[in-house]
């Protein structure tokens, strides 16, 4: 049977492959991050992917061979598309069997009457969620993941 990284859990994927990383923009430590997300990260910011930002123009075949590579733990290919690493970034996130921040997060937020400019009120928020009311495995990938977007 083929290795399968897309649409695993994080508690099962963190506890059985998690690689601990240090991000090297930022200096910071994330424990036991499932490879498949560093690996499409790390992709991306080295193949400088920021200007071409779109999951819409990339190729079915190129997507399919990326899903593979990710799926069997291979090195990335130089040749693959800024537009197919995107994408495998969005469906690994979006096949995960829990989303990283729940519906009742954003209710939480709605509830709580974060407004989109105010940047206090929204660090209060996240950093509660993240201390207490994630998994660990989730905070540490939605942190990553945060910081990653943000340093593109």
């Amino acid at each position: 049977a083929k290795p399968v990284t897309i649409g695993v859990s994080l508690k099962q994927s963190s506890s059985c492959f998690g690689v601990d990383f240090v991000d090297k923009t930022t200096g910071k430590i994330y424990p036991r991050l499932p490879p498949a997300i560093i690996f499409l990260c790390e992709a991306l910011e080295r193949e400088g992917c920021e200007e071409d930002f779109s999951v819409f123009d990339a190729e079915a075949s190129d997507i399919y061979r990326l899903v593979d590579i990710v799926d069997e733990g291979r090195p990335f290919d130089r040749d693959i598309s800024p537009a197919a690493l995107w994408c495998v970034l969005q469906m690994w996130v979006t096949c995960l069997p829990s989303p990283l921040f729940s519906f009742e997060a954003i209710e939480q937020l709605q509830k709580q009457q974060v407004k989109a400019g105010d940047m206090e009120a929204q660090h209060r928020f996240l950093v509660d969620l993240v201390q207490n009311h994630l998994a660990r495995e989730s905070a540490y990938v939605a942190l990553y993941l945060s910081s990653f977007l943000h340093t593109m």
